[in-house]
């Protein structure tokens, strides 16, 4: 399998995620068991959520929020951008992982990411934005009863 791209741009708007589920969705249907599927959805819909509830606090809706899945032959890549002031992702996720047996309500979306994917890093890019890169390791789906 050759390197297959696949781009969305939404707007800072939850009411966006079902676009964003639909377009994960077609991207990603013949590649991914359905396991590996639904965690790689759900990673996601988190960081989605996650960029417009606390990264685009306080920006106009129509910020763009930029995603994009690349597939290869054994490995998923999700990136997805957002206009968040720089901060520092693994502190934030380790102090997110510290706190996971407490009942303190906040950083749970990172831990779903973290766990559901093989690799989580952020990065500021040349342009002043954020990039959350997730990263999916997989067999390729040989049975179609794994597909789901």
């Amino acid at each position: 399998m050759e390197k297959q791209k696949f781009s969305l741009r939404v707007f800072t708007d939850l009411e966006q995620s079902s676009q964003v589920q639909e377009w994960f969705d077609r991207s990603c249907v013949v590649c991914l068991a359905k396991t590996d599927r639904i965690k790689c959805k759900l990673a996601l819909i988190e960081a989605f959520t996650n960029v417009v509830r606390h990264a685009h606090q306080g920006l106009p809706r129509y910020t763009p929020i930029d995603l994009e899945v690349t597939l290869s032959l054994h490995q998923l890549e999700l990136r997805i951008w957002d206009f968040a002031p720089p901060f520092d992702f693994d502190a934030r996720l380790q102090k997110a992982l510290e706190a996971n047996d407490s009942l303190s309500g906040g950083g749970r979306g990172l831990i779903i990411i973290y766990q559901g994917m093989d690799f989580v890093t952020s990065t500021r890019t040349d342009d002043g934005r954020n990039c959350l890169l997730m990263v999916k390791h997989y067999a390729q789906v040989e049975d179609e009863g794994e597909r789901g």
